[in-house]
C-alpha cells in the first residue's frame, strides 16, 4: 500500500487519551466497512452503468494492463542480460549498506525503505510536497524556534482546512449545476 493515511490512526493515538485497542478495533472496522461498500457500490454501477462509463484508469487501462503486458513477456521471456544482473546486484548491495549503516550508527537519516520506494508513483507524486513541508518546518524551527513552530501550525492547518473546504464546495457546485458531467475536481 503506498497511502500514508494510517499513519493517521497511529497519531491520533498519540494524542487522545483513550483506549488503543478499541482505536484499533475502530480504525479496522471503518476499514473493513469502507472496503465493503465501495466494492459492492462500485460493482452496483459497473453493472447498472457499465464500467467503462466511470473514464477511471482502474477500469478502462489498468485491468487490462497487467494481461496485455504479462503475456508477451510470457511468450517471449527476457534473454538473460549481465546488465540487469549487475543493477540488481547494485541494488540489493545499495539496499544492504543502507541497512548496516541504519543498525550500527544511530545518527544515520536513511532509511532503507526510501531507496525501496522511491520510484514507486506517489513517492514521485508527493516528493515535492514533502520536500517543501520539511523545507518550511526546518526555516521555521531555525528562525523561530520551537515556540515559532507552534504558532505556526494554526496557518498550515488552515491551508489544508481551505483545500478540503474548496474541493468540497467545488463539487457541490458540479452537482447542483453540472449534474452528470463528470468534471474530475480532486482524484483521491
Amino acid at each position: 500500500m503506498d497511502d500514508p493515511a494510517l499513519a493517521h490512526p497511529a497519531k491520533l493515538g498519540e494524542l487522545i487519551q483513550a483506549n488503543k485497542k478499541k482505536l484499533c478495533v475502530a480504525v479496522l472496522a471503518g476499514f473493513g466497512f469502507g472496503i465493503l461498500v465501495s466494492v459492492g457500490f462500485s460493482i452496483c454501477l459497473g453493472y447498472s452503468r457499465g464500467a467503462l462509463n466511470f473514464h477511471s484508469n482502474v477500469f478502462a487501462y489498468l485491468s487490462r494492463s497487467a494481461f496485455e503486458y504479462t503475456l508477451p513477456k510470457m511468450q517471449n521471456p527476457f534473454p538473460r542480460s549481465w546488465v540487469r544482473i549487475g543493477l540488481f546486484g547494485i541494488g540489493a548491495s545499495a539496499t544492504a549498506l543502507l541497512t548496516i549503516l541504519r543498525v550500527r550508527l544511530a545518527w544515520w537519516p536513511l532509511h532503507p525503505i526510501g531507496f525501496a520506494i522511491s520510484s514507486t508513483y506517489l513517492t514521485r507524486f508527493g516528493a515535492l510536497s514533502i520536500f517543501i513541508a520539511w523545507l518550511a518546518k526546518t526555516i521555521i524551527l531555525r528562525m523561530g524556534g520551537v515556540g515559532a513552530y507552534r504558532k505556526s501550525k494554526p496557518f498550515f492547518l488552515g491551508l489544508l482546512t481551505g483545500y478540503a473546504f474548496a474541493v468540497a464546495s467545488s463539487f457541490v457546485v458540479d452537482a447542483l449545476w453540472f449534474p452528470g458531467q463528470d468534471h474530475r475536481i480532486h482524484s483521491w
